[in-house]
């Protein structure tokens, strides 16, 4: 089968979209000429790393999303820029994540929280453990638990 890309962008016809948006296989999408790009509602509908093609016929090829996508899609920004919470993180930047997943690699925000929430939050996890309501051999994820 012949991409899209390989002569062009689609025309606008009924049978032939270049711009707009798509569910596939229940992932919110947008389609971008030939290209089909994961959207990213929670970050202002966005556009994500791509995640298909469209034919000239007007079909789709998709990929699937990695989890690096998974994980951009169903992300929400750190915290609201409002005066009860302060501003968003300086290295929360959207661009710069989808341009880190495109390139396949991850993206760590580095101040999303102040120190007084990590020790909150820490104050939390060891209650939680101290009440046994946490514990890393019932974890999926722990090293040599899981799949």
């Amino acid at each position: 089968r012949r991409e899209a890309g390989d002569a062009g962008e689609l025309p606008d016809t009924p049978g032939h979209r270049r711009s707009g948006n798509v569910e596939v296989e229940g992932y919110p999408c947008r389609i971008r000429g030939s290209k089909l790009r994961l959207r990213l509602p929670r970050a202002g509908g966005r556009d994500g790393p791509e995640v298909g093609r469209v034919l000239r016929g007007g079909g789709i090829v998709f990929r699937g999303v990695d989890e690096w996508a998974e994980e951009l899609l169903m992300a929400a920004p750190p915290r609201a820029a409002d005066a009860a919470s302060g501003p968003l993180p300086a290295s929360f930047d959207v661009a710069a994540v989808v341009g880190a997943l495109e390139r396949g690699e991850p993206w760590v925000c580095t101040d999303f929280a102040s120190p007084s929430e990590v020790l909150a939050a820490n104050a939390e996890m060891e209650a939680l453990e101290s009440s046994r309501m946490l514990r890393g051999a019932a974890a999926g994820t722990t090293a040599g638990g899981g799949k």
